[in-house]
């Protein structure tokens, strides 16, 4: 199952800034798949980072 920024079936969020709460155990597993793959390629130095200011700057742009 592979998670995009916009689909996360079964998620909840609980409005704190904190990591999701998951609703569904199949989705909980995939985001830990994902986050293992993540910091993997993130240690292999082949991970693309972006800085912060820039993600939110970008999005302010495109926002509606």
């Amino acid at each position: 199952m592979a998670l995009t920024l916009i689909l996360r079936g079964g998620t909840v969020f609980d409005g704190t800034g904190r990591a999701p709460v998951v609703a569904d155990v199949a989705v909980e597993e995939a985001w830990r798949q994902e986050i293992r793959r993540r910091v993997a390629a993130y240690e292999r130095g082949e991970a693309v980072l972006h800085d912060a200011d820039d993600v939110m700057a970008e999005a302010k742009r495109i926002a509606p």
